[in-house]
């Protein structure tokens, strides 16, 4: 229910919801005032400005740039122990599968991305993804399982987180009781700046090893029209610089208590 609860309040304060909510309360409440029929028009614009690639790009972009790419052909580890691999999504509606359950998209590429590494720095590997909202198989169970096809065994499996901050905290006691203190961090590359942070937090040295980016490609006419990846792109910045916001001010505060 939490998790049910907290992804509602996501929706409706991010793009587009929140744009469309309040254009529609001002045009319901005020509409006959001519100042809200002009900010209705200014939030709509938004609206559109928002479901651009073009924005979205802009968005992720400052987010990606934070951990460039490894060079894994020529990468040597520097004291790292693990090699730790963060859940992105299940599909729910692989009907193609036993189950009915299957790792998204972006799940799978963060998958992908962690054995090839695994392999060129020979390092034991944790996967970590529950199932929240949804029954079936947990998301960690279901990336070791498609770890193992790629030829690379994950060594420890956390299957009980529904976030990133759960990512870290359930992992932490099981890397901890086996001595890991410095590991490579995989996500995707937009993702990475909160995990990151939220990783530190829980007492680990981590090396980032983003994959996955999305921003940055050249722009084209129809990168200024609203699309559903634009949308994406927009929504999915959003959440990670809110969520970057939250964890900054939380950490600042703790601080400040304890001086």
């Amino acid at each position: 229910m939490s998790w049910l609860i907290r992804n509602l309040l996501a929706a409706v304060i991010m793009p587009p919801a929140n744009l469309i909510l309040t254009a529609a309360l001002l045009l319901l409440i005020w509409g006959r005032q001519r100042w809200a029929r002009v900010w209705a028009f200014l939030l709509l614009a938004l609206l559109w400005v928002s479901g651009t690639s073009w924005m979205g790009d802009a968005l992720m972009s400052q987010l990606e740039r934070e951990s460039p790419a490894l060079k894994l052909s020529a990468l040597q580890p520097q004291g790292e122990q693990a090699v730790i691999v963060l859940g992105g999504g299940r599909n729910v509606t692989a009907y193609e599968v036993e189950g009915g359950v299957d790792l998204s998209n972006e799940a799978a590429g963060r998958v992908r991305y962690g054995a090839r590494l695994a392999r060129q720095v020979d390092l034991p590997v944790l996967v970590t993804g529950g199932n929240p909202g949804f029954p079936g198989t947990a998301e960690g169970v279901l990336m070791g399982n498609f770890m193992k096809e790629l030829g690379v065994t994950p060594r420890r499996v956390e299957s009980a987180s529904a976030n990133t901050a759960e990512n870290a905290s359930l992992s932490a006691p099981i890397l901890k009781a086996a001595g890991v203190k410095k590991i490579y961090l995989v996500t995707s590359a937009s993702h990475m700046p909160r995990s990151k942070e939220t990783f530190e937090r829980a007492g680990f040295q981590v090396t980032a090893a983003p994959c996955q980016f999305h921003a940055g490609a050249p722009l084209t006419l129809l990168d200024y029209l609203p699309s559903s990846e634009g949308f994406s792109k927009t929504s999915f910045s959003v959440h990670e610089w809110l969520g970057l916001l939250w964890y900054r001010m939380h950490r600042s505060g703790a601080a400040d208590g304890s001086s």
